[in-house]
């Protein structure tokens, strides 16, 4: 494997589902702001220990915040390419990744949506 691919091929990697032992993402966890997007605000003590939550309700919420990591992550390889200075350089081309960004962008706000409607209280 080449360098170029294996960079690429290693970054794309810390985009998948997250290590557990380098993340806590049990629901109220929140990834580590990656600078793109706003920081997360506290959640109280008493969603942290999600009482009374339905089981799809947790599964939701974990879901946006996966979503929402992968989603930060993605968004600063496409801004470090875009300003050159970006580290490696992908096989993907920039235009691919950044329609990759917008649907994913589109479904965090489905996401949020749903949980306004729904009571779900995301971390974010």
């Amino acid at each position: 494997m080449s360098n170029e691919v294996k960079e690429t091929h290693d970054v794309l990697q810390d985009m998948r589902a997250p290590d557990e032992n380098k993340t806590d993402m049990r629901v109220g966890a929140a990834p580590e702001p990656c600078g793109c997007c706003p920081s997360p605000e506290p959640r109280p003590a008493a969603l942290s220990a999600t009482p009374g939550l339905a089981p799809w309700q947790e599964r939701m919420i974990k879901e946006y915040v996966e979503l929402k990591d992968r989603y930060c992550k993605l968004h600063r390889i496409i801004t470090q390419m875009e300003a050159g200075t970006c580290n490696f350089n992908p096989v993907c081309p920039l235009d691919l990744l950044q329609r990759q960004a917008v649907a994913m962008g589109e479904y965090l706000h489905v996401l949020e949506l749903r949980a306004e409607l729904e009571k779900v209280p995301l971390p974010f």
